[in-house]
């Protein structure tokens, strides 16, 4: 026989909330005003990552033609050759999500990045830790990046 639990039939241990602490039972600092705190600070040094909300219109769609650059990578002898300097690789789960250390966004090729974008269409979620040199490259470094994968 097995049981049926409604969301009221769970044990209220296991379900957390932002801003408290299942150990106290009360509230903590609320996570907006941890936000706020950050925004405030002048020598945070990613500020300008926070996001920010800025109504606007888009003009419409426009049907355009595009190459996926992971179809590219196919091609390769070896459409892995970008991870040969990666110091750990360590996939999440046996179908989906990859960690890689040691490997530089920043610094990969053309052909690199056409593996890449066949790794992530493989693994579906691919995270990479250390990116300084990327996150320090700025706003018009990360608009060329989208670009050659995109539109």
């Amino acid at each position: 026989m097995s049981a049926i639990l409604t969301q009221t039939e769970v044990p209220a241990a296991t379900l957390h909330l932002r801003g408290v602490d299942p150990n106290e039972n009360k509230e903590t600092e609320p996570t907006s005003r941890r936000v706020a705190n950050i925004e405030e600070d002048p020598n945070y040094k990613y500020k300008h990552l926070l996001p920010v909300y800025l109504p606007t219109s888009y003009p419409p769609l426009v049907p355009f033609e595009h190459t996926d650059p992971g179809s590219r990578a196919l091609s390769h002898k070896n459409p892995r050759a970008f991870l040969a300097n990666a110091t750990r690789l360590v996939n999440l789960t046996p179908q989906i999500g990859t960690e890689v250390d040691g490997v530089q966004l920043q610094g990969l090729s053309d052909e690199a990045k056409d593996q890449l974008a066949l790794f992530v269409a493989q693994r579906g979620v691919v995270a990479f830790r250390n990116q300084l040199d990327f996150i320090d490259a700025g706003t018009e470094a990360y608009k060329e990046w989208g670009r050659y994968f995109g539109r």
